[in-house]
């Protein structure tokens, strides 16, 4: 899947895509390295919570059996939820359609939520490393699309600064890799809280510096020095540009974070979360409204509200605004 993105990206620069067919072809689960990538369905909460159509169930048992006959059967579900119950039975019947008794119970277990256990989580602000990337600028496939410069900056010597690049070349878009072997550094973080994935990448830079200090230390063996001179040579080789690149990724992301206006907004989810209704709620409902600014956020408040509060209060008046 990814070489195949990378072609169809190639083909769209190129102007070569009207030369080919492209179809869709129902591939369920991609293990790529050692992660595992599940292909969103856009519209699959509508589908199952308005249209009532349970096919994305069966759907994605398909992709649970077709893992199982590559990996072995899993041997206990944990479920949350009735459609999480729907689901598992599902599986168990495509289970026996396959023949699958004879495989050993190779993987120990699977947990199985039902959002509509907890749709609350689903609303509230994201504070993941790799949820705020998707969010902001959108995962594909294990690959993100951002200007060449604000992953670049602090790569490049003074006198070639980002910030002495003419306008168009700022403008530049290039592929970033996220997947295990491209990226090894950022998997080791991804999903930590952005803080938590600074402190991580500064206290991999001071291990580094730490070892450049010590390496001509007369203390040191022969095979010590040569384990010490190759780690060092892999850092100056990979991982310092890694750490650059990665850094400059979390704060591009945590930015909006602390925005000033974000802080209120975060001042009542946070009320809400904990039960009780701001005073100023409404008052920041029309304010938004009447300004027109970040509606999605203000949607998921609203969200919030009416699910810790058994509807939104004043309705009637928001809709008329």
């Amino acid at each position: 899947p990814r070489e195949n993105y990378d072609i169809i990206e190639y083909m769209s620069t190129n102007n070569m895509i009207s030369d080919f067919n492209i179809e869709n072809f129902n591939i369920d689960l991609i293990p790529i390295d050692i992660d595992l990538f599940s292909l969103e369905k856009e519209n699959i909460i509508k589908e199952i919570f308005i249209d009532n159509n349970l096919s994305s169930v069966s759907d994605l048992a398909n992709a649970v059996v077709k893992l199982e006959t590559c990996f072995g059967k899993i041997q206990h579900k944990y479920i949350k939820g009735d459609l999480a119950q729907t689901f598992c039975d599902t599986v168990e019947e495509k289970e026996k359609e396959n023949d699958l008794k004879g495989l050993d119970d190779e993987i120990l277990g699977m947990i199985v939520l039902d959002r509509s256990a907890d749709f609350i989580t689903l609303m509230t602000t994201n504070y993941t490393c790799e949820g705020l990337i998707d969010e902001n600028i959108g995962i594909n496939l294990g690959k993100i699309k951002v200007k060449e410069s604000m992953i670049t900056e602090g790569l490049a010597p003074k006198s070639n600064a980002i910030n002495k690049l003419k306008p168009q070349e700022d403008k530049k878009m290039v592929t970033y890799g996220l997947t295990t072997d491209i990226n090894p550094l950022y998997c080791s973080f991804r999903c930590m809280h952005y803080t938590d994935a600074l402190k991580f990448i500064k206290a991999t830079r001071e291990y580094y510096q730490n070892l450049f200090k010590n390496k001509n230390s007369a203390s040191m063996s022969m095979n010590e020095l040569k384990n010490v001179t190759d780690e060092l040579h892999h850092f100056m080789g990979n991982v310092k540009q890694d750490l650059i690149k990665n850094e400059n990724l979390i704060n591009f992301v945590m930015e909006p974070l602390l925005d000033k206006e974000h802080m209120r907004f975060i001042q009542k989810e946070q009320t809400l979360l904990s039960g009780i209704i701001p005073e100023d709620l409404h008052s920041y409902y029309d304010e938004i409204l009447c300004e027109q600014k970040d509606l999605n956020s203000l949607i998921k408040l609203m969200i919030i509200e009416s699910l810790t509060q058994n509807g939104i209060q004043g309705y009637q008046k928001l809709k008329r605004i």
